[in-house]
């Protein structure tokens, strides 16, 4: 979709002196494009440069710092502000997959532990990966931090959070809360949530050490004793608060138990979880496998051989209880052992937000979770509110890019799969067709690639139409630039049935009273779909040499920040369509109706990247923010999917492309409204999201 240019690192490398324990090695850090004036201001660093010890890749720079020691003055501003430039660094790599390899980078750079330190004593409790964590106050009254993992990834974790927090006062690293690690977003969209758990329980271990140490050097000694369960012939006996939750659910109510089990055997339900999941759940599973045989829990490596044979056993349905990888390998196993069609329902657990965890008892969380999968395939976790029927219901697709053209890759080296796509439409219009409830689609646009061969595109625009087509209801289509590459808009908003005037695509309707969707041109001014030498087209291309002074008007090279936004595919809403949107709303106010934004292009910075956005999307949210009926915008575009909730209350959300789909992968979903709240019920690729807001 777009191109961006490729980040390069500085190497710095960081040690804290003076170092209680001299035969450990502490970690060193490298920080992406920090220039060493940048610490200038703190008056007590001091850096020593020598050579870096080990061979580094051309791009890394051989600026090392081999120590760096702390004086006994103020460090108050460094924890803020090193926690800053990461997350500046981490923000600046557009990708999921950058972040992700800029943190295994990290974890290289993690001296490993002795083996004499990674005993229970020292681990981190509720991560899925093993972790150890040692800490100790130095004799200027600061912490200093040692970890290691058998993971790479919560090993770069703990390479972060030790440079961030090795060298604070005990007071500064106290401060410091899961929220404000959050905007790291290391992990694939929206942060997995084992990966938040990774954050919090690591810090969470960091500070209990923290107060431990000031507790001791007081003269107490008050904190829970390290958690364990001792079981004897007496039965068990559970010491610290997480085993004594656990232990509570080794013999779990047996009434509960049983309804579970009555709701799987009607259904003909296989349950296929993963070992480390919450206690309550782990417990009635492995009660219920008493009553039904259908129910494994393992190691993510056996759950799909454990599907098929449930499958074969005469399932209807296989849930999977775990996170993304898991059901793609539990999907991919099914389909090709024959039983992939309308099997696999995902709950993915770990995802499910803290809003619903708190409201969810675990009856409703299995029966409204576990077998929504009847209609819609996986849902990614989220579960309806219970007692509640949506005010209506709609499909969203984003990105298909169809071509008959080998598959390829992205300008950032993403791989796209031209001629899976259209099979993920068809996925999606089977699913959509079983809802019974399913008002409409909506698809945020580009259904065809740009890469389509010449002479082929109105064919290709026709082949995917056709597929919409089929589908038990109205389809609303929005333009993209693939679409505008392809057909220019006299031709492609008649053969999309796209209501508007004078070639404008923005329009609204109202499919029940409580709401209205908004539909936005986000190609009004553009370079892109009008005549070469139309007012829109000069309007686009002037502006576009006041602000991209590239000859490729595709590329950002150069530019800064928001400013990477001013590309040639992407474009702007004009001054009728401004006043049009704000007429609507108003009406829409008058008539207390809630509404729903939908743009090809997104409108928010953080739920999507820089390079993506639209031109004007500032005056756009500067309409919007006017009025208290909007409560999300959803777009496309940007095709690793994004989430936010801006300052005003309203959500944002980007769909994942449905063209970066590997085979046997899907990026399809349906929203269910209610009055106060949005349920995105994603399909594989596409996160469930929930969306809540005041009536």
């Amino acid at each position: 979709m777009y191109s961006s240019a490729t980040a390069t690192i500085s190497s710095i490398k960081t040690t804290i002196s003076p170092n209680p324990k001299p035969t450990k090695k502490n970690p060193f850090f490298p920080f992406e494009k920090i220039n060493l004036r940048s610490f200038s201001s703190f008056k007590s660093l001091k850096c020593i440069h020598s050579p870096p010890s080990n061979p580094k890749p051309s791009n890394y720079s051989p600026l090392t710092c081999t120590a760096v020691t702390f004086s006994p003055s103020h460090t108050t501003e460094l924890v803020p502000s090193k926690l800053h430039h990461l997350i500046t660094e981490f923000k600046s790599l557009s990708q999921p997959i950058d972040r992700v390899k800029r943190l295994l980078h990290y974890a290289t750079l993690l001296s490993p532990l002795p083996d004499s330190s990674r005993v229970d004593s020292n681990r981190v409790m509720g991560c899925t990966a093993l972790v150890w964590l040692e800490a100790q106050l130095d004799k200027y009254g600061k912490m200093m931090f040692w970890a290691d993992s058998d993971s790479e990834i919560t090993r770069g974790f703990c390479a972060c959070l030790i440079w961030v927090l090795d060298g604070a006062l005990p007071e500064e690293v106290l401060k410091v809360t899961t929220e404000d690690l959050a905007a790291l977003n290391i992990g694939l969209h929206g942060g997995a949530r084992s990966r938040v758990n990774t954050w919090h329980n690591v810090l969470v271990s960091m500070q209990k050490r923290v107060r431990i140490l000031v507790a001791e050097g007081d003269g107490k000694k008050d904190f829970d004793p390290f958690p364990s369960l001792i079981v004897s012939s007496d039965g068990v006996q559970a010491k610290g608060s997480y085993d004594e939750a656990q232990a509570r659910y080794l013999f779990p109510d047996e009434s509960k138990v049983q309804e579970i089990v009555n709701v799987l055997k009607e259904k003909k339900i296989g349950v296929v979880s993963l070992s480390y999941m919450d206690p309550e759940v782990q417990g009635i599973l492995t009660a219920a496998q008493k009553h039904w045989p259908h129910i494994h829990i393992s190691d993510s490596l056996v759950m799909a051989d454990s599907a098929v044979e449930m499958a074969e056993g005469g399932c209807k349905f296989i849930t999977v209880l775990g996170v993304d990888f898991m059901s793609e390998n539990v999907r991919a196993t099914l389909d090709q052992a024959g039983f992939g069609e309308g099997l696999l329902h995902l709950c993915k657990l770990s995802s499910l937000t803290p809003h619903l965890r708190q409201k969810l008892t675990l009856k409703s969380l299995f029966l409204q979770g576990i077998c929504a999968g009847d209609t819609m395939g996986s849902t990614n976790g989220l579960v309806s509110p219970p007692g509640k029927r949506p005010l209506l219901s709609f499909g969203v697709i984003s990105d298909v890019q169809y071509a008959d053209i080998p598959d390829g890759h992205s300008f950032l080296g993403v791989p796209r799969y031209y001629r899976h796509s259209i099979h993920v439409l068809q996925r999606a219009v089977q699913k959509w067709n079983s809802h019974q409830n399913l008002n409409f689609v909506i698809n945020f646009g580009d259904i065809v690639d740009g890469k389509c061969p010449p002479g082929q595109s109105l064919d290709a625009v026709k082949k995917v139409n056709n597929e919409f087509q089929k589908i038990n209801g109205p389809v609303y289509h929005l333009i993209g630039n693939h679409c505008l590459y392809n057909l220019p808009r006299d031709k492609l908003l008649p053969l999309l049935r796209i209501p508007g005037l004078n070639g404008l695509a923005y329009y609204d309707f109202s499919p029940t009273p409580e709401y209205r969707i908004v539909v936005l041109d986000g190609y009004d001014i553009s370079a892109i779909g009008w005549p070469q030498g139309h007012s829109k087209t000069l309007q686009a291309l002037e502006f576009l040499e006041k602000k991209n002074p590239n000859s490729d008007k595709n590329s950002p090279a150069g530019l800064l920040g928001l400013e990477r936004r001013f590309v040639m595919f992407n474009g702007a809403v004009g001054r009728e369509q401004l006043e049009w949107l704000d007429g609507t709303l108003q009406d829409a106010t008058k008539l207390k109706q809630k509404v729903i934004v939908c743009c090809h292009l997104p409108l928010d910075v953080v739920a999507s990247s820089q390079e993506a956005l639209l031109w004007n999307y500032d005056e756009v949210m500067n309409v919007i923010h006017q009025y208290n009926c909007v409560k999300a915008c959803l777009s496309g575009h940007d095709h690793k999917g994004g989430y936010s909730v801006d300052s005003h209350g309203v959500h944002h959300r980007s769909f994942e492309a449905a063209l970066e789909c590997p085979p046997n992968t899907y990026a399809y979903g349906h929203i269910d409204v209610y009055d106060d709240r949005l349920l995105l019920f994603g399909t594989d690729r596409i996160q469930s999201t929930e969306m809540c807001f005041n009536p």
